[in-house]
């Protein structure tokens, strides 16, 4: 989808640790029509999809952070909307600003399942709203009858 979205993905709260391009959620960003402002990071250690960020490196994007993304779950205990858009400095971030922080749950997103494609769809929803949310087409003048339901 076109125009990608800016996006940082907060895998864990501790250190502001976000995730390998080549990961899971790395990888859904970028069929969700995004792209990670983090950009393609080292993981922390060999085998892990999670990479060192930092909060110096998230304000330096801040402009560029269309959407901001919080995994919620075993690895990550912090990051709701509102313990986020309250940490100093953040008021910066274009998404906090626009209201763009959402939480993700860790199991749809991070994990070999088949609901990772219900955590594709959130980010999709998340980053294109305007695409996944119109109800335009059940906008209509017409009344639902019996009949026209049977037909």
């Amino acid at each position: 989808m076109e125009p990608k979205v800016g996006v940082y993905f907060e895998s864990t709260q501790t250190e502001y640790r976000t995730v390998t391009l080549d990961s899971m959620p790395g990888k859904a960003i970028q069929i969700a029509g995004g792209y990670s402002v983090a950009g393609d990071l080292e993981p922390v250690k060999e085998g892990s999809s999670i990479a060192a960020f930092g909060i110096e490196s998230i304000l330096e994007k801040a402009e560029e952070i269309d959407v901001y993304i919080s995994q919620r779950g075993v690895m990550n205990a912090g990051g709701n909307y509102h313990t986020i858009v309250i940490r100093p400095g953040f008021k910066a971030i274009k998404a906090v600003e626009d209201k763009q922080v959402f939480e993700i749950n860790q199991k749809i997103i991070s994990s070999p399942t088949f609901r990772y494609v219900k955590g594709m769809r959130e980010m999709a929803r998340m980053f294109h709203p305007e695409v996944f949310d119109n109800y335009d087409v059940f906008d209509v003048e017409t009344p639902i009858t019996k009949v026209i339901m049977l037909n």
